[in-house]
């Protein structure tokens, strides 16, 4: 496989991601909608179990721990940050502040 062939199979899959990615985007400002202030967009626990298992994923596809760390902390924290935009435009449109979101959608918080 020459490098011309090399760097088009790379781009077939970066295509593939993008396409996930706006799988993933939609259900992420869903998720907005569900909690009720910042802390809870952040969700310090539910990133752990989710770094936690993509690292056992990682290791049975046979992917770099390493890789898998530094793109999914890059993606979740700009996922993170798309969510708390969102999470400030849906207080606003609110009207009554954040902590009135999950209430309005009958949530009592994040979702886990």
């Amino acid at each position: 496989m020459s490098l011309i062939e090399v760097r088009s199979a790379i781009d077939a899959i970066d295509d593939e991601i993008i396409k996930l990615l706006a799988r993933r985007q939609p259900l992420v400002l869903k998720a907005a909608t569900h909690k009720t202030d910042a802390r809870a967009v952040r969700a310090a626990d539910r990133r752990a179990a989710m770094m936690d298992r993509l690292a056992h994923s990682a290791d049975a596809a046979g992917l770099s721990r390493s890789v898998v760390t530094a793109v999914w902390t890059a993606m979740i924290d700009a996922f993170i940050q798309l969510e708390l935009d969102e999470h400030k435009r849906l207080s606003a449109d609110d009207g009554t502040g954040s902590s009135a979101i999950g209430e309005r959608r009958g949530t009592s918080g994040h979702l886990g």
